[in-house]
């Protein structure tokens, strides 16, 4: 392939990134702190401090990269630049979601910890917890890992999973950040109907969102690259690479977003291991599927392998759910997701003829400002047909819009 994995033959690359990578470490503590903070302030109904608080991670970077460009820095005084952006955006986030806890009428002091049982408890729940929290970014390390034995692989997995983490971060951590505590009270209140209901109810609104979202990011993945990256050194080359992956990322958004509504089911009924252990049968299936695809399809081998991994993790989420009766079996969920199948399938179909019928505003020699125009009027075209049709054929209505965007917790 001409070059080893993990940048190996090349001393001065190897070096660096060692050195960036010791000035960004203690983020992981930021972010550790910065998680059991929003685990309490969700835990009280206050979720605005902790769904800002990533909001500090891109201001920072984004201020890096402004300075470097201003003072002309050169590329390795700007990865300087931003890894210290880095650290400096994990204290600024523990710091805001320490204030929303003080805010919430929690004070935090220094003890010596005590192993009571009520700590243990949580321990044994919190260790498999945290294994499955992170098997997005063990796939993606693994990915990455595979894809460093090819020169640039890894800046086209980035710039496509940029793009990707938007409409994911979006719904899927709100969603599962909300509906783990609605979930809990529900069942430790003994109403076991109700928290079908806000189950099935979560999956039918993560759809409702991500199927268009994942039908555009499949046909206008290269107008999407094309507008937000193609200038300077990022070539009409690199466009198509980044598209081919984002487009497949496309099709393993749904399956991601559906992961992050599943999983409160069990850790809901404190059964943290079950979601751990499909982690690792979709960990192994990332990895022999990364590292069997690489050689043939190079980084979109990466991407297919972990769209695959994701769908695996949501059917065993799901059919473990539904067979041990946590699921509630609803046709109305299956015809409204068929209809929101049909939706997308329709925008997606208008999408590519609009694309077309503006492509002279999309083409690399329009000005930025034409792409920009045009890409945001297919965006705004696309949500008007999607939620049109939706709401005709009854894949949606305004019921499960109010139900989901203010819930009220049954106390």
């Amino acid at each position: 392939m001409g070059h080893r994995a993990g940048f190996s033959d090349d001393p001065e690359k190897f070096s660096l990134t060692v050195r960036l990578a010791v000035v960004m470490f203690p983020y992981l503590m930021c972010m550790s702190l910065t998680a059991m903070l929003s685990g309490m302030l969700n835990s009280l109904h206050h979720f605005f401090a902790a769904a800002i608080a990533p909001v500090f991670l891109n201001v920072m970077m984004i201020g890096a990269l402004l300075w470097a460009l201003y003072s002309g820095a050169d590329p390795a005084l700007t990865a300087w630049y931003l890894s210290w952006s880095v650290l400096g955006a994990g204290l600024l986030q523990m710091a805001v979601v320490y204030a929303g806890v003080r805010h919430a009428g929690m004070s935090i002091a220094f003890k010596l910890p005590r192993f009571t049982p009520n700590v243990k408890r949580l321990l044994v729940l919190a260790v498999p917890a945290a294994v499955t929290g992170g098997i997005t970014q063990i796939n993606q390390l693994i990915g990455q890992a595979i894809a460093s034995g090819k020169e640039g692989a890894i800046a086209a997995l980035q710039y496509a999973d940029r793009i990707y983490q938007l409409p994911l971060g979006v719904v899927g951590v709100a969603v599962g950040v909300v509906l783990l505590p609605e979930l809990a009270r529900a069942l430790k209140s003994g109403h076991m109907k109700e928290a079908g209901n806000i189950q099935n109810r979560s999956m039918e609104f993560v759809l409702f969102l991500t199927l268009p979202a994942a039908a555009a990011l499949w046909v206008l993945s290269d107008e999407i690259i094309r507008v937000l990256y193609e200038r300077g050194a990022f070539s009409q080359e690199n466009t198509t690479v980044v598209a081919a992956i984002l487009a497949i990322y496309g099709i393993g958004l749904p399956g991601f977003v559906m992961i992050k509504a599943l999983q409160p089911g069990f850790y809901a009924r404190e059964d943290t291991r079950t979601p751990m252990r499909f982690t690792g049968i979709s960990v192994v299936i990332n990895s022999a599927l990364a590292i069997s695809l690489f050689p043939i399809l190079a980084e979109r081998g990466i991407a297919v392998a972990e769209a695959a991994a994701g769908w695996v993790n949501t059917m065993l989420l799901f059919a473990t759910l539904y067979r041990r009766g946590h699921l509630t079996w609803e046709w109305a969920l299956l015809t409204r997701t068929l209809r929101l199948i049909v939706a997308a399938a329709i925008m997606a179909v208008m999408l590519v003829y609009l694309s077309d019928y503006w492509s002279s505003w999309l083409a690399p020699e329009a000005s930025l400002l034409h792409q920009v125009t045009a890409l945001g009027g297919l965006v705004a075209v696309a949500m008007v047909v999607y939620f049109s049709i939706a709401f005709a054929i009854g894949g949606a209505d305004l019921g499960m819009l109010r139900r989901n965007l203010k819930r009220k917790p049954r106390v």
